[in-house]
């Protein structure tokens, strides 16, 4: 909805480039536009295709759809990606009553996910090509101006995963200023950062203090710690623990996880449409994908979004060894 919002004419307003790295975003222009799509307003669409009349929003109950005309009382129609959108009039009780419906519909138009300015420090999902160098005094000016709790903590998992930040050097200092300011991070911020493979920020929060567990201890490969933390671990760590050997190719951590009670079979706790053998597939460890079948992993089950099998995966993405190493299973089978 935000990207498709980020069509119409207010919000191309909002994250508009001043400068070269410096974006603005107008609460003024926020609160306008998410005014719009509540009220029936519909972001523009590019498909290539004619669309039937606007119909403009009316209170519930009322019919009548208002088709925009043109000059010349022709009923208007829009191009999508050819023209020029017509202009859509509002009618007076649709700009009086915000929960206005759209008749075509019969069902309330989805608002706008109410986003935080301190959000955006961490550029996740990217929305500019480069960050501001000064991106961590930004965020601590903004600090000292007051951000809430979960806004702190939310920034943090976005620092974590996000691409820019690392790749220009900011990760770390944003997390250093996020932590200073009291952001924690929530466990399944860990497990997303973990099932990234984004190893750093981790590594900085245990720096700075944040216990070991054994999923953080599996995906770092620390095999000398593991055993013990998997011994005092609940079954939902230890399975969790198995997910993140497994997506960071650790395989004697993931062979401890196994031998502690994970399930080899079992969907993966990030990333939960595929199995471990679709992951060791996809990596093209061999050496893992032999640990796993050896352990009793099952070759013919498919993933919840493609209902392909390890194999399909192999072959798709053209990973040599793995495919045969499961094409030669299939023809011993």
């Amino acid at each position: 909805m935000l990207r498709a919002a980020a069509r119409t004419r207010p919000f191309r307003r909002l994250l508009r480039p001043r400068g070269q790295a410096t974006w603005r975003l107008s609460g003024a222009l926020l609160s306008k536009a998410s005014r719009l799509t509540t009220a029936g307003r519909r972001p523009a669409h590019r498909c290539g295709r004619r669309a039937p009349p606007t119909r403009a929003a009316r209170p519930a109950g009322d019919p009548r759809p208002l088709v925009p005309r043109r000059r010349d009382g022709a009923a208007a129609r829009r191009c999508h990606g050819t023209g020029a959108p017509a202009r859509r009039r509002a009618a007076p009780a649709q700009r009086a009553d915000p929960g206005a419906r759209l008749p075509s519909r019969g069902r309330p138009i989805a608002v706008l996910p109410r986003s935080q300015l301190f959000w955006f420090i961490a550029n996740n999902p990217t929305l500019m090509r480069r960050m501001p160098d000064n991106i961590v005094e930004v965020a601590e000016t903004m600090i000292a101006r007051g951000v809430d709790k979960a806004d702190l903590d939310y920034a943090l998992e976005l620092v974590m995963t996000s691409l820019p930040a690392r790749e220009q050097g900011l990760q770390i200092p944003l997390l250093k200023c996020l932590m200073k300011a009291g952001a924690t991070p929530t466990p399944g911020a860990i497990d997303v950062t973990l099932a990234h493979r984004e190893l750093a920020p981790i590594q900085a929060l245990l720096r700075g203090g944040h216990p070991m567990t054994a999923p953080i201890a599996a995906a770092l490969g620390q095999t000398n710690r593991l055993g013990e933390l998997l011994r005092e671990a609940s079954a939902a760590d230890i399975q969790n623990a198995f997910g993140m050997a497994v997506i960071n190719g650790r395989t004697e951590a993931a062979r401890l996880a196994l031998e502690a009670g994970a399930d080899v079979n079992a969907f993966l706790p990030v990333h939960g449409h595929s199995t471990a053998l679709h992951q060791a597939a996809i990596d093209d460890n061999l050496e893992l994908l032999e640990l796993l079948v050896a352990r009793g992993a099952r070759t013919d089950i498919a993933d919840k979004l493609w209902s392909s099998t390890p194999l399909g995966w192999a072959s798709h993405q053209g990973k040599v060894r793995a495919r045969a190493y499961l094409e030669g299973l299939r023809q011993q089978s």
